[in-house]
């Protein structure tokens, strides 16, 4: 059998184009799988944070508007067994909230996007513009990663406290280099296995 023939596409400015790029390597199925999972388990702490924050401010308008007005006129009050500032409380939830659906918003294509952008690359890496792009993004989340985790370990050594609830700050701050360290993985698992990558999408337009 005859060896495979090479095309070479000539450009207009004479320079040999790079061959059109193979089919992408499949990622392994224990990467898919630890991502589905991991995914699963960033919705449910996105989703849980913001109920939990809805339900807090709920009580506390109802407490307040409802609550309030009928321990006037009945002279029973029922306002001291709430922990005051339950809007405070949600604060906290929301916050949680926010880390892991910027970490979903990143898995499922609603983000600011990777790659390169306009920024020029040569000819030969071209067919390669994604995958430095999810590279990049890759590194930049593992600085943000290392930053956060250096912030979390000193809250914890110094003993910071969350104002007004007299709570240990670090286990919410957590969510900070979790969030950036599964962004970074994930992208990472982008670079490595391209097929991986969701499709880009806008959230808004």
């Amino acid at each position: 059998m005859p060896p495979a023939q090479r095309t070479k596409v000539v450009c207009d400015d004479g320079l040999i184009a790079a061959p059109a790029p193979g089919p992408a390597p499949a990622a392994p199925a224990g990467v898919r799988r630890m991502l589905a999972a991991w995914l699963r388990l960033e919705s449910a702490v996105a989703i849980g944070g913001l109920g939990v924050a809805a339900a807090l401010l709920t009580l506390d308008i109802l407490a307040r508007e409802l609550l309030g007005p009928l321990a006037r006129a009945t002279g029973v009050s029922v306002l001291g067994q709430l922990p005051p500032g339950l809007s405070r409380y949600a604060l906290y939830g929301i916050l949680v909230s926010a880390f892991a659906g910027f970490a979903v918003a990143s898995a499922t294509g609603f983000h600011l996007g990777s790659g390169l952008g306009g920024v020029p690359v040569p000819r030969w890496l071209e067919r390669h513009r994604d995958r430095l792009g999810d590279l990049l993004t890759a590194l930049v989340f593992a600085a943000f990663t290392w930053y956060a985790a250096r912030f979390v370990l000193a809250s914890f050594e110094s003993g910071a406290r969350a104002s007004f609830l007299s709570w240990p700050a670090w286990p919410i701050q957590a969510a900070m280099p979790l969030a950036f360290g599964a962004s970074a993985v994930r992208f990472g698992c982008f670079a490595a296995w391209p097929a991986l990558r969701p499709a880009r999408r806008v959230a808004f337009g």
